[in-house]
């Protein structure tokens, strides 16, 4: 059978953004509304970024603008600073440009920052929507790629993709390195490893994922390698830029290393917190009494589930979505508060439970996902928990 070309691919893409993407969004923003409205939020709590709630009259928009989106705002707006703010010692320079400097771009045209930071972060989404669904259906089919979209929407934490966060833009760029990876167009895909190298930390991983894809196209064999492996190597552009003005205006390129390890951010936590969740989900009492706490526990279970995703990739031969899928999750396991949010970008676990999901699996999986992501939209927008 003759495969699909990338302009059906496309039209495919498209139709399944309208159908699915679309309306899913307009509906959270109609949901956060009714949330800001009927369960109206108390105040920020203290340590939480200053300029916390600038829209707070704006009940369409106040509920997306939580916990970081001000440190992005106020890189956007002022730069970088890397003066201590807040609580400990937290500092701007933890977090990576690409994302403030959209938002700087764009609201040159909307006047105002949030509004931009929320235009590039939603627009991402729906091009990282698009090319995930052309990036399964090269190989699993369009009907399983429909699928994926609906396992990403329904996932209890992709509401994020719609706040001023960096998932939008990382999942964009990710998504783009391995499309761009199996369609063989390695200057592209080496731009979008690059660019996911300037949006977060574990963007810094992606082009090793990109190098596993290439060595994978010339099955491991030396001397199938060719000039068009440097793009391989110009993948490590973004964080390589990033480090180059760390030194240069700071005198430091690992800055943002040491910027993680304070306290509300990784300072104090550690790979046995990660064990502590495990016994106290598993303990029978507390299942027996419902002492459980939700957040880190259902990051937990679904980070075993994107990591058995990984290994049917590595059963199947597709080294580079399992490798690097299995080290970005073993990286974020230091954050087990922040699981939940970071597994959502390990794309692989939904290609794989696409296959087995279908019928009223999948109507069960979407039901379930969805009520309890209202539940953490909910939590999350009247800062009950960190995310």
């Amino acid at each position: 059978m003759q495969p699909p070309s990338s302009s059906s691919l496309s039209t495919g893409a498209w139709r399944a953004v309208r159908r699915w993407v679309v309306p899913h969004r307009l509906a959270l923003f109609v949901g956060m509304w009714l949330v800001m409205v009927l369960v109206p939020p108390a105040h920020a709590p203290y340590g939480v970024q200053q300029g916390n709630r600038p829209n707070f009259q704006n009940r369409f928009v106040d509920g997306w603008l939580r916990w970081d989106v001000n440190w992005y705002w106020h890189i956007a707006r002022d730069g970088y600073t890397n003066v201590p703010e807040v609580r400990g010692d937290q500092r701007d320079t933890n977090f990576f440009p690409l994302l403030p400097l959209f938002t700087r771009i764009v609201s040159l045209f909307t006047r105002n920052l949030y509004a931009a930071g929320m235009l590039v972060t939603n627009v991402a989404f729906l091009l990282a929507a698009f090319l995930l669904y052309k990036l399964a259906a090269l190989r699993q089919g369009e009907e399983v790629a429909e699928r994926v979209l609906i396992l990403l929407l329904v996932y209890p934490f992709s509401f994020i993709f719609s706040a001023m966060y960096t998932e939008s833009l990382f999942l964009l760029a990710t998504v783009a390195t391995f499309y761009f990876g199996e369609e063989e167009r390695w200057g592209w895909a080496a731009l979008a490893a690059s660019l996911a190298g300037l949006t977060r930390v574990p963007g810094v991983l992606v082009p090793f994922g990109l190098g596993l894809l290439y060595l994978e196209k010339i099955r491991f064999h030396p001397r199938r390698l060719r000039w068009n492996a440097l793009w391989v190597l110009a993948g490590v552009a973004g964080p390589v830029a990033y480090m180059g003005y760390l030194w240069a205006r700071f005198g430091d390129p690992l800055l943002f290393v040491k910027t993680q390890q304070v306290a509300g951010w990784m300072g104090g936590t550690s790979y046995h917190d990660l064990l502590d969740i495990a016994v106290k989900t598993l303990s029978f009492t507390n299942l027996q009494t419902g002492n459980v706490d939700l957040v880190p526990a259902f990051g937990l279970l679904v980070s075993v589930l994107a990591a058995v995703a990984c290994g049917v990739c590595l059963q199947r031969g597709r080294i580079a979505y399992g490798l690097w899928g299995l080290v970005t999750i073993a990286v974020s396991l230091k954050l087990p508060a922040s699981l939940g949010r970071y597994t959502m970008l390990i794309f692989p676990l939904y290609l794989v439970s696409a296959e087995r999901l279908k019928g009223a699996g999948l109507t069960f999986v979407a039901t379930a996902s969805s009520l309890f992501g209202v539940l953490m939209m909910l939590m999350w927008s009247h800062w009950i928990f960190v995310c």
